[in-house]
């Protein structure tokens, strides 16, 4: 990624939003792209968190991996997020494996660099509050994958995922990433959503699935 475009994303990013000049000048002289046509893993569970990563374009997927090599995904971050709050409150490894997307584009902020981030009193906060939200996602995934049969947890990521009243719901690049956020198999997946959309639950399109009875879909969370 060229350097003003890093420049301009990282202007954009909601975390650095209103932050004092120098900070974000800092940020901007010390920030490096990871490559284009790099490695999609970003880093491996058990790494040591010697860095933090913006996330400027696509999508970073947090995986596991069962001893068998199925794929789990906890949590994912979009455009705009940052990639590894925690390593800045403490040091320690990585507890998961971090996965671009083939379009994702992040750039890389090393430790070395952190001093100014951790005395900015307004920084630090929301690296708290994004921390929070991630352990409600990781808590939400946890409760959906061992308490939900299939069939309610799959409405319920549809339900959460809409954007207010909008009832066009975007779905991962391939079933084989949903099925890994949904902790199940993926031709299970592709059985449910084919049963959603013959019960007229759901209607299937290229990059997602518009709601045609969100009722039907709260009761079956409800009703799990």
């Amino acid at each position: 990624m060229p350097a003003l475009a890093n420049v301009q994303t990282l202007r954009n990013v909601p975390i650095l939003t209103d932050l004092p000049e120098s900070l974000l000048a800092h940020i901007e002289r010390h920030v490096t792209p990871w490559p284009e046509h790099g490695n999609r893993l970003l880093f491996f569970k058990g790494d040591p968190g010697d860095f933090v990563a913006f996330v400027h374009r696509g999508r970073v997927y947090n995986t596991l991996h069962e001893p068998g090599g199925r794929e789990i995904i906890l949590g994912h971050s979009m455009p705009g997020e940052l990639i590894g709050e925690n390593t800045l409150i403490r040091a320690h490894r990585r507890s998961f494996t971090a996965q671009l997307s083939p379009d994702c584009r992040v750039s890389l902020l090393h430790r070395q660099y952190f001093a100014p981030l951790l005395a900015n009193a307004d920084f630090m906060e929301r690296i708290h509050e994004q921390l929070c939200r991630h352990i409600h996602q990781l808590s939400d995934f946890v409760e959906s994958a061992c308490l939900y049969r299939l069939e309610a947890r799959l409405a319920r990521h549809l339900l959460n995922r809409m954007q207010g009243n909008d009832l066009e719901v975007a779905l991962p690049e391939s079933q084989s990433i949903l099925a890994a956020m949904l902790n199940v198999s993926r031709p299970r997946l592709n059985s449910s959503l084919q049963k959603m959309q013959r019960d007229g639950l759901i209607r299937l399109h290229d990059h997602g699935v518009t709601i045609e009875k969100l009722e039907q879909l709260r009761y079956i969370v409800d009703a799990n």
